[in-house]
């Protein structure tokens, strides 16, 4: 056979074993019934790309609150009182009272001298305060007055003459000559006692006289000079620089406040240093705890760190605490902080609690950029009173009842 017939018979057979092969694996694919049916196998899918790497997780900060040293600004300062109420002055036996109005207007400005932190974490802020301007007018009305037996020592007396005619008996033997002046005691201190508090006209009808135009002018005069002195002499600062030195700790809470005039001199006038002890460098940073205080947030402020806000004289300082909430924004983009009704004691500087201030309604705006306050209004009901001795035993009281105001606008310069 020759070499071209044997590979031509080669190629046959390898063609056939080709075709028996196809069949037979086409067979073995198809299989029985309950066999996968692939008749149109997909192409294989290439393999996916590996994954990408988890990213780093991004770590959020509590916020951290401007610090209250930043909030530190010179500035133009208005502020505004007003207290309508009824009063009452006392003092040796007599009691003046009268409705009146009082309002103030102060106008101060403000410039820092100097602003550190200390080692301890502390806070001195020094600044030059001028109170450029400062009216206020009082205008009383309805004016009486009646006994006030409580500013007299009449129980002392009493006890001394109990005592002085017990020792009498006891020295002598003679119980009998002490009866009748206890006795007229007896009769004396009821009798004033039953006329305590009667009013001077009810006093006089009574004998059938009426006040003379004298006597009317004396009441009216009375009544105006003891609600003037209850009041403050708020006007001896008018014009007048002074140097204030804050101690504070960081988070702004008041520790120390020292005042002299500007040109270092001690101030020894008791109303300039009642006004000057409600200054606040620290209000903005006491009103509005951080920067990232949102819509809804509420938070405490204690009340004696506003008490700027409230008054500028009354004796003692504030006790208590209001709530705050930011509301929605101003159109001009300021924030707007809403104050909640609070009950605020007054507290002097022997612990006694003299007074009650009743906050009804009171609302801040604030700048968002610099988080100082613009404007603070603040309103309600006071009731103060002030007991003093004078003269070893008197005493002297005044007290009053009274609307109240605040609003303080402050403006960068």
């Amino acid at each position: 056979m020759s070499s071209s017939l044997k590979s031509g018979l080669i190629g046959c057979v390898i063609g056939v074993a080709v075709v028996i092969l196809a069949i037979a694996g086409y067979s073995w694919i198809k299989g029985g019934e309950n066999e996968v049916i692939i008749e149109n196998p997909e192409p294989p899918s290439p393999p996916e790309p590996p994954a990408p790497p988890e990213p780093m997780p991004v770590i959020v900060k509590d916020p951290v609150p401007v610090p209250a040293i930043d909030r530190v600004v010179p500035r133009v300062m208005k502020a505004e009182f007003g207290l309508t109420g009824r009063g009452e002055d006392a003092k040796w036996g007599v009691q003046g009272e009268a409705n009146f109005k009082y309002t103030v207007i102060v106008k101060a400005d403000s410039e820092i001298q100097e602003k550190k932190a200390l080692e301890g974490g502390e806070i001195k802020v020094t600044e030059i305060r001028t109170f450029e301007t400062v009216q206020d007018s009082l205008v009383v009305s309805d004016v009486n007055m009646r006994l006030a037996l409580d500013t007299l020592p009449i129980d002392f007396f009493s006890s001394a003459i109990d005592k002085a005619v017990g020792a009498w008996a006891l020295l002598t033997g003679d119980v009998a000559s002490g009866q009748p002046v206890l006795t007229t005691k007896n009769y004396v201190v009821e009798k004033l006692k039953s006329i305590d508090g009667t009013d001077a006209r009810s006093l006089l009808g009574t004998i059938g006289l009426q006040p003379t135009r004298e006597a009317e002018a004396f009441l009216n005069e009375f009544a105006n000079t003891g609600l003037r002195r209850a009041l403050g002499g708020i006007r001896g600062i008018s014009g007048k620089s002074y140097k204030i030195v804050y101690y504070q700790k960081a988070s702004g809470e008041p520790m120390l406040v020292k005042a002299t005039y500007a040109n270092g001199s001690e101030v020894t006038d008791e109303e300039e240093i009642m006004v000057l002890k409600r200054v606040n460098a620290f209000i903005d940073y006491n009103m509005v705890p951080n920067e990232d205080c949102e819509p809804g947030h509420s938070w405490n402020i204690q009340a004696r760190d506003i008490q700027e806000a409230f008054d500028p004289y009354v004796e003692g300082s504030y006790s208590g605490v209001v709530r705050a909430t930011r509301k929605s924004n101003e159109e001009n983009g300021d924030w707007r902080i809403a104050l909640s009704p609070s009950t605020i004691d007054v507290v002097n500087d022997n612990g006694n609690t003299t007074g009650h201030l009743n906050l009804e309604n009171g609302h801040a705006l604030v700048n968002p950029k610099l988080l100082i306050v613009k404007d603070l209004f603040v309103e309600g009901k006071a009731n103060l009173q002030k007991l003093s001795r004078h003269h070893w035993l008197f005493t002297a009281r005044i007290s009053g009842e009274c609307d109240f105001q605040g609003r303080v606008v402050t403006v960068e310069k």
